[in-house]
């Protein structure tokens, strides 16, 4: 880091003083070249010194930009022969330098133009040479395609914020990043996530996508209960295209995250209804079993593999408008005591309103 430094302070110099020259040169030039059109100076030759001084003053700077502009041509018609030997996006990576938001976007947009093509071999180009080397890689890529709903490539879908990490270490750089997109296509939701190394300076092999998945809101919510029972399960996933139907299993969108969904036969609560039970119950200590007696069982339900407490769901009465409402019940452990309860729709919780305060 201090090198680079150092570098970047010599550099900032030296620009500077050909700036002042620059600068210099032209004052001189200008008044030289005034000079020499005054009829009272014809026949001297101090406006030709002038102009001389300016020429030579400028002309380090002037040199200087010549040779950058021309540096920089030979250099983009290199790379652009380059990128015309590439076979895959990771290929760019491994010989140009990249953002992390740039290599996801274009690294999706190469796999979805592939997937809505059908096209395996250019598709498979872009996962790690690690991953395509794995013995279950064809029939993975198979199980993939046979599942893909094609049409995503012409969504325009547009990569949101990308988190990451690595290590700088003197030239011997490890860059990682992913980012996880949801989309709606043909009025149906979708979950898109990819994960990617962008740089590995010693080991060019781990370039390339390490994790591509497409989930439909049933296959979103299968997954996120089964992770959460099983935190480690589905690590060796490498690539999944986990669409199932309403026939397979029931889910509901609540505060943006797929949930298994269960119907129950009991009448639903109005807010203010289930407002006064959960407060009364919160207060007297009592937890979800009695509240399951009175109201029946939760619509949805899930404990996160790293947090100790219990998240339930019930369906209320629709908003006037007809769009659906939840109550979101935290207890301190599984049919244990009420901690909070909040008012979530399909996108969002509302905690500023509080059910049970």
């Amino acid at each position: 880091m201090a090198f680079a430094s150092m570098i970047i302070i010599f550099t900032a110099i030296i620009l500077l003083i050909l700036g002042i020259l620059f600068v210099a040169g032209l004052i001189f030039l200008s008044i030289g070249i005034v000079k020499k059109k005054s009829p009272k100076n014809k026949g001297k030759k101090h406006p030709i010194v002038f102009i001389v001084i300016g020429l030579l003053l400028s002309l380090p700077a002037v040199v200087s930009i010549v040779i950058v502009l021309v540096t920089l041509r030979i250099t983009n018609t290199k790379t652009a022969i380059e990128r015309t030997q590439y076979e895959c996006v990771p290929d760019k990576w491994r010989n140009e330098r990249v953002q992390d938001h740039q290599a996801a976007q274009e690294v999706l947009d190469a796999l979805l133009k592939a997937a809505d093509e059908g096209d395996k071999e250019a598709f498979a180009l872009n996962f790690t040479p690690e991953i395509q080397e794995q013995s279950d890689f064809d029939d993975t890529l198979d199980m993939f395609f046979k599942s893909y709903p094609e049409g995503f490539s012409e969504c325009d879908i547009e990569v949101g914020p990308v988190g990451g990490g690595g290590s700088y270490n003197y030239g011997h750089n490890v860059l990682n990043a992913g980012t996880s997109i949801d989309v709606v296509m043909d009025g149906e939701w979708y979950t898109i996530g990819l994960s990617f190394c962008y740089e590995n300076t010693d080991n060019p092999e781990k370039v390339g996508v390490t994790n591509f998945n497409i989930m439909n809101l049933e296959g979103a919510a299968y997954f996120n209960n089964e992770s959460n029972k099983k935190p480690f399960y589905f690590e060796d996933e490498y690539l999944i295209c986990r669409i199932m139907n309403d026939q397979e299993i029931s889910a509901r969108m609540i505060n943006g995250i797929p949930f298994l969904w269960t119907d129950t036969p009991e009448p639903k609560l109005t807010e203010d209804e289930m407002r006064e039970l959960l407060t009364d119950y919160r207060d007297k200590g009592i937890g979800i079993p009695e509240v399951q007696d009175v109201i029946g069982e939760p619509n949805a339900g899930i404990k996160l593999f790293n947090a100790t407490g219990y998240d339930y769901y019930y369906e209320l009465e629709p908003k006037e408008d007809g769009t659906p409402q939840y109550v979101h019940i935290n207890t301190s452990t599984e049919k244990g005591r009420i901690i909070a309860a909040y008012l979530c729709d399909s996108e969002n919780e509302y905690y500023d309103n509080l059910i049970v305060k």
